[in-house]
């Protein structure tokens, strides 16, 4: 019984973790005002990726907390560092070539938590093969 309470709060949280971003077709002004994302990876025109807690807008300027590079997992306190500047940031809205907000990978879940079950029956199978009276 602990066994599979254990598989089962695992296989939770490596489901909720199966997210990707995904490129916005609206402008980042609408996006922010409609959506109100926790969070959006800004591309900049020279190429360079920012991800922006908290995005808000201020007549034409996108401001929010840098956290680009901050590890994501499931450990917390000083097993899971922040490796981001989490310092307040502005970028003029003229200066952004894309917008992308994380979003639910449904095809990623799937395959994660099916593999996870076959490894699990697998193992649990060839522990049952193992024993001493079972004939395989």
């Amino acid at each position: 019984m602990r066994m599979t309470r254990l598989l089962a709060s695992i296989m939770l949280c490596v489901a909720a973790a199966c997210t990707s971003w995904h490129v916005e077709t609206v402008p980042p002004q609408e996006l922010i005002a409609v959506k109100q994302p926790p969070e959006v990876r800004v591309t900049l025109l020279g190429g360079r990726r920012v991800v922006v807690r908290h995005p808000r807008l201020a007549a034409d300027t996108l401001l929010g907390t840098d956290i680009t590079g901050e590890r994501k997992g499931v450990l917390v306190g000083p097993l899971l560092r922040r490796d981001g500047p989490d310092t307040t940031i502005g970028f003029s809205v003229s200066l952004i070539q894309g917008i992308a907000t994380r979003r639910a990978s449904a095809g990623r879940t799937v395959l994660v938590v099916g593999g996870i079950l076959a490894v699990t029956v697998g193992v649990v199978a060839s522990m049952g093969c193992m024993s001493i009276n079972a004939s395989c």
